[in-house]
């Protein structure tokens, strides 16, 4: 289950059916580099390309994917580091054509000139190796190139509406890096290959994952769906790509907007933008300072981006009315998704660019650099992961690991870049601040049927959720009753309860069947956190504290929310990924009560010991 692909992002978050096509163009006819190359030209090129995106390239933040006006905007730009075989291959990236070649080379030309117009499949794959090249030379002029070996992008990879990165395996089972650029399937001549921020995002996962594993890629950064890895992860990956496109844009366009092309222009009605602001667009003091900055009310509509309250916020404004708060925290279902989740560390390293940008005369490219450089190097120091804590990655564990390497000859920070890091860290709470103490979680309120608990058990559901029809053996009795029978295979949720003032931020629950022959855990095909039949482990990412409670549920709006994990994230019952998968023992005697213990380990403070009963029905 635990997925070792790396999207930009999901449709199922936006929830999306379909689009009429805004504007049409001819197809142009698939055209592919011979299957035999040989040497023939030098090592630099050019191209036309739209940089950073078609939008800020035009100035016009009207322009609509599929407007016959994108040719009037592109650029010549010049291509480096090329192989000499007169295709998009060098030393840093190789671009192929996924729908019309196969995944071959498309572009092709004897003397590089890679100029093709808009209308031409082959633009995207020539702006692909610009922006891929110019990245990761960039990386390596930082002395970070990783992994070492040329990320192949895929361009025209296939129609949906994402963007992707994966270690794939060839015919000869050998890994590679490998970047997916789709083609929207919503927005027919849409390409996530026009973006750069999408295709620089997912290069920097190659980049993240080997400076994390050592290159060995042995190890997964992120061991769980809603881990903190995850988040960090997407937020380094959003940063990089603002970072490095910040110098190429006028004053008009915001700097901290991720993907004012891709995310905010492909999907009708749905704005999926996120930005590395110090709150979201809907939040009344929005703007370049975020004036309410810090704060959380739902009778002021404000909600800041500080750790661990702010996490699971959307980003972009797409709520009506005067309770845009509540709307969000009622219409956006996924408070625990990791990219959504990356954006507090996107903001906060975005914050110290700037920071680092006013302490060096406002010097962009050595703030770019210097930022770049810990971000980089705190990757390498990361824990890894263990039988005792499967996802010991946490985000206010990078600000502290960043923060004990920014100082090294290799990233370079003085004393003052090294206080302002501090600072910057310390304002988004990942680092200081009131920890949560031991003792602070209880059994919360459950559901109706499993007090403290929920039990899913309708086979087709479970089924449905793990693709695997003859995964889940039938139940004892016909039907469903959301408790534990004997002989039935559960998905099970706990409903913790956060006594503390202080927000649980990123909870690793270790959950222990104190009679394993009665209840057990299913394996490591199904729990993603599997230890053994009687240890298991899976990943809460958030658990409102007292004061994050009142503060969203008085007031003018009042939003229904408390302090249990299951008024924290309403939607946590809809996904496959948040419960334990228990198998209930054909001999369980009816009315039994089972313990589980739950010791719950949040990213800001101590360890909490819950016992739940589950009892057989």
């Amino acid at each position: 289950m635990n997925s070792k692909v790396v999207g930009v992002w999901f449709l199922a978050v936006a929830g999306i059916a379909g689009c009429a096509k805004l504007e049409t163009r001819e197809a142009a006819t698939a055209q592919c580099a011979p299957e035999s190359l040989r040497t023939v030209t030098g090592s630099e090129g050019s191209a036309n390309v739209l940089f950073p995106d078609p939008v800020a390239a035009s100035g016009d933040p009207a322009l609509s994917p599929g407007s016959l006006r994108l040719d009037l905007f592109d650029s010549a730009a010049p291509l480096r580091n090329l192989g000499g075989r007169g295709v998009l291959e060098g030393q840093y990236v190789e671009v192929r054509n996924g729908l019309s070649c196969g995944g071959w080379f498309g572009a092709y030309d004897e003397k590089n000139l890679f100029t093709y117009p808009y209308a031409d499949a082959r633009f995207q794959e020539a702006a692909s190796y610009y922006v891929g090249d110019g990245y990761r030379s960039r990386l390596d002029e930082l002395q970070y190139l990783a992994p070492a070996e040329p990320v192949r992008i895929i361009a025209h990879c296939d129609r949906r509406d994402n963007a992707s990165f994966q270690f794939a395996r060839d015919s000869a089972g050998q890994t590679y890096p490998k970047v997916c650029l789709s083609d929207s399937s919503t927005n027919e001549g849409a390409y996530y290959s026009d973006d750069a921020v999408v295709t620089i995002h997912e290069l920097q996962h190659a980049t993240t994952i080997d400076l994390y594993t050592g290159g060995t890629r042995a190890e997964q950064l992120t061991q769980f769906f809603y881990d903190e890895a995850g988040a960090l992860n997407e937020g380094i990956s959003d940063f990089m790509a603002l970072a490095y496109t910040a110098l190429s844009l006028s004053d008009a366009f915001d700097p901290r907007q991720f993907s004012r092309w891709a995310l905010d222009k492909f999907l009708p009605n749905y704005r999926a933008t996120r930005g590395a602001h110090r709150c979201p667009e809907y939040d009344s003091a929005f703007g370049a300072r975020c004036s309410g900055f810090p704060g959380l009310s739902s009778d002021t509509n404000t909600v800041s981006y500080v750790y661990p309250d702010g996490i699971g916020w959307p980003y972009a404004d797409n709520y009506s009315g005067s309770d845009k708060l509540r709307q969000a925290f009622l219409n956006y279902r996924s408070k625990e998704e990791i990219h959504g989740n990356g954006i507090l560390l996107t903001g906060a390293l975005f914050d110290l660019y700037e920071a680092l940008k006013a302490g060096h005369g406002g010097d962009a490219l050595v703030a770019q650099g210097l930022t770049m450089k810990a971000v980089l190097e705190a990757l390498r120091h990361l824990p890894r992961p263990n039988a005792s804590n499967r996802s010991p990655v946490t985000l206010r564990g990078f600000a502290a690991t960043l923060l004990a390497w920014d100082r090294v000859p290799t990233v370079g920070f003085s004393e003052a870049d090294h206080e302002a890091a501090l600072r910057v860290f310390t304002e988004r709470g990942l680092i200081g601040g009131r920890q949560l103490e031991p003792g602070w979680a209880q059994i919360g309120d459950g559901a109706v049927e499993t007090p403290g608990l929920k039990v899913e058990d309708l086979p087709q559901t479970l089924k449905a959720w793990l693709g695997m029809p003859e995964a889940i053996p039938q139940t004892i009795e016909t039907g469903r009753n959301n408790k534990a029978d004997p002989g039935e295979v559960i998905a099970l949720w706990f409903d913790l309860k956060n006594i503390s003032e202080v927000t649980a931020g990123g909870v690793l629950l270790k959950v222990v069947s104190l009679e394993p022959e009665l209840v057990t855990f299913l394996g490591n095909d199904i729990n993603v956190g599997y230890v053994s039949p009687s240890e298991t482990q899976v990943m809460y990412s958030k658990i409102n504290g007292t004061a994050a409670a009142l503060a969203l549920s008085s007031g003018r709006y009042p939003i229904a929310t408390s302090n249990t994990y299951f008024k924290t994230v309403p939607e946590y019952r809809n996904a496959p990924v948040t419960p334990v998968w228990v198998k209930v023992a054909s001999s369980a005697p009816h009315g039994k009560q089972v313990l589980l213990r739950v010791e719950a380990l949040p990213a800001n403070g101590e360890a909490s010991v819950v016992e739940f009963p589950l009892t057989i029905n």
